[in-house]
């Protein structure tokens, strides 16, 4: 193995990678980002809150699932505000919770779409009708998943749970479903990340080269929560002490983080595909590319 040409080319993926991320402006977007990802937070739980009546399914069930995807710290301090929000959820909230979900989740997508197409160069003249059109249809999409995921484990849990002692099933079936959370989660966040980053982009991507940045920013989240359990214990005190404000800061801190690393991850796949590829050709979005992968016709 010659270590010069490895290190030369180490050295120009870096310098690649690194002026991709200043040309995107991960840093400034990503507070754009964490923004609405914390403003659409409240109106999606108290979406899930009027839909968890129409389903039968326990508060405490969605706080399991809640409770694998944020740090521990910040989950202990907002718990009682989550429960409060979920067990007052009813029919008359449905619309207006769903309105302005999709609405505050929209415009996070939309300041996704403008980094990453930043970090591939590409639709520069971006049309804002269009480009809201596209960040409305995906954030549909991504909500959707999101209840069927937790709608299939959580009716999943109760469902076993009735039917143990009918069917006399091993207990240890419901203890199993339990355990499938966290791998769940880190697989959904995975496949969800690297549909994002295929799917967002104005631009001609082949999906191999998602599955990089999709890894790197899978890893990153769980790290950065990790690591914002461990500081938020330490500093506990500090945090509770200014109790509600204290709360959203620390949540917005980790909001940006995160966005922060999955943002990293799209300008990890553009300069990684632009080194193998070349140039990377640019297309007219997202809606397109799926529709000319399955060859159907969308009129201009």
């Amino acid at each position: 193995m010659d270590f010069k040409v490895v290190f030369r080319k180490t050295k120009t993926f870096l310098s690649a990678l690194l002026k991709r991320f200043n040309d995107s402006e991960v840093v400034n977007n990503s507070i754009v980002l964490a923004y609405y990802l914390l403003l659409s937070f409240f109106p999606m739980v108290m979406l899930m809150g009027s839909l968890l009546p129409l389903f039968d399914i326990k508060v405490n069930t969605v706080l399991e699932y809640i409770e694998t995807v944020v740090p521990v710290t910040i989950y202990n301090i907002t718990e009682p505000i989550v429960k409060d929000f979920l067990g007052s959820g009813n029919g008359e909230l449905l619309s207006f919770s769903l309105l302005l979900t999709i609405y505050s989740a929209s415009q996070a997508v939309a300041a996704f779409q403008r980094t990453i197409n930043r970090a591939y160069d590409v639709a520069k003249h971006q049309n804002p009708i269009v480009n809201r059109i596209v960040a409305f249809v995906l954030t549909v999409i991504i909500i959707a998943i999101m209840g069927i995921l937790v709608f299939l484990f959580s009716f999943g849990q109760t469902l076993i749970s009735y039917l143990t002692p009918i069917l006399n099933l091993p207990t240890h079936l419901f203890d199993l479903m339990g355990q499938l959370k966290w791998p769940v989660t880190i697989v959904g966040l995975f496949v969800g990340l690297a549909l994002l980053y295929y799917l967002v982009p104005n631009a001609k991507i082949k999906f191999k080269y998602v599955i990089p940045g999709s890894i790197a920013a899978t890893i990153g989240t769980m790290i950065i929560s990790q690591f914002f359990s461990f500081y938020l214990r330490i500093f506990a005190r500090s945090v509770t002490s200014y109790k509600t404000l204290g709360t959203f800061i620390a949540i917005m801190f980790w909001l940006n983080f995160s966005a922060m690393v999955v943002m990293f991850g799209g300008v990890l796949n553009a300069t990684w595909q632009e080194l193998r590829e070349g140039k990377i050709v640019e297309t007219s979005g997202s809606l397109r590319k799926v529709a000319g992968k399955y060859k159907i016709k969308i009129k201009k």
